[in-house]
């Protein structure tokens, strides 16, 4: 019967002190090894507010310091000219606290105002945090998240990209690889791009997929994309790249030992060259 009275006690202070603090954001402690710095995610919001002018996303944010750290997020403009939307962007919870490996997650809304028209507008959510170095300087880092928005009631925008090189090395002595992919918006909207690099032996074997994360591009902005990879064996590979909407590009990668090559060359040239020395 103590048991009892004891377990119903417990669970009324429990509640008792959960409930007055409940909120809408949640700060939560993740098994992190702690470092010097902080995760933001998503890195891109992207909202359509053609039917609905109001759009709702989660902000999440980690200290992966081993600090405790005082945190501040507010919507900033992108300047140059661009159609503007930081303005229409509530940050749920704007300044806030966090203890090494803490993780808060906030929601940010944005609502567009009556009679704007049609076209696309863009923000920044500036994430940013003070903390003190061994000297007592305080250090600030700020950390931006891009934020797209798309108003089409006329169905007037059109997005339309065109792949301009997609880079591969001819040959390759060591086994890291940097492929690369330079790519142009010719649309009158942002495009979010990805796909897939497949690299395959001529001799046969599995394809190894590496994937493009994905990538936004402004309306005639040209963006170029470094994508690494690690080969191990030698060989004479097939790369090929698959994005959306775009036809597949491939082009051959030879992995040699150059030096090795080298070297086996000029010993060659040399045992040749004593060889008629010898005889002469």
């Amino acid at each position: 019967m103590k048991l009892i009275t004891y377990f119903f006690i417990s669970l009324g202070l429990i509640v008792g002190l959960i409930v007055p603090h409940a909120h809408a954001f949640t700060i939560t402690h993740i098994p992190l090894s702690a470092g010097n710095d902080f995760i933001v995610s998503p890195v891109h919001f992207d909202f359509d507010l053609t039917e609905h002018r109001m759009g709702t996303s989660t902000l999440t944010i980690v200290n992966h310091s081993n600090e405790t750290v005082d945190f501040k997020v507010a919507p900033e403009g992108r300047g140059n000219g661009v159609a503007d939307a930081h303005d229409w962007i509530t940050v749920e919870v704007p300044v806030f606290t966090l203890r090494p490996n803490e993780k808060i997650s906030s929601s940010l809304v944005i609502q567009a105002p009556g009679g704007i028209g049609d076209g696309v507008y863009y923000a920044n959510v500036v994430i940013s945090e003070n903390t003190r170095n061994g000297g007592g300087v305080m250090v600030v880092s700020r950390v931006s998240t891009e934020v797209f928005v798309t108003i089409d009631t006329q169905h007037a925008l059109h997005p339309s990209g065109l792949l301009k090189k997609f880079e591969v090395p001819l040959v390759q002595e060591g086994s890291d690889v940097a492929f690369g992919i330079q790519y142009k918006n010719s649309g009158n909207v942002y495009m979010k791009q990805s796909g897939n690099i497949s690299v395959k032996s001529v001799f046969g074997g599995k394809s190894v997929e590496v994937p493009v994360a994905p990538f936004y591009i402004l309306p005639g902005e040209e963006k170029k994309i470094g994508i690494p990879y690690s080969i191990r064996q030698w060989g004479v590979y097939s790369v090929s790249l698959d994005l959306q909407g775009e036809h597949q590009k491939t082009n051959y990668l030879f992995v040699l030992p150059l030096r090795a090559i080298f070297l086996a060359i000029v010993l060659a040239f040399l045992v040749i060259r004593f060889r008629t020395l010898w005889i002469t």
